[in-house]
C-alpha cells in the first residue's frame, strides 16, 4: 500500500486536499487531477475486460 500510494503521488494521479485549477489558476479544495480521473476510468475498463474474459462457460 505504501508503494502504491507513493507511485500514485509521484505520477500525479492522487487527489490532494488543495490543488491548482489548470483552467482558472485558482487554488481549490479537494481537487482530483485529470490524470487521476483518466487512470480510474482505465482501471475500471481493465477490470471489466478481465471479468468478461474469465467468465466460466456454461455446463452442457
Amino acid at each position: 500500500m505504501f508503494a502504491g500510494g507513493a507511485l500514485a503521488h509521484n505520477l500525479g494521479l492522487a487527489a490532494s486536499g488543495t490543488a491548482l485549477n489548470a483552467e482558472t489558476g485558482e487554488i481549490v479544495a479537494g481537487a482530483v487531477p485529470p490524470a487521476g480521473k483518466i487512470a480510474a476510468i482505465i482501471c475500471i475498463i481493465v477490470c471489466f475486460v478481465i471479468a468478461f474474459t474469465n467468465k466460466r462457460s456454461e455446463a452442457k
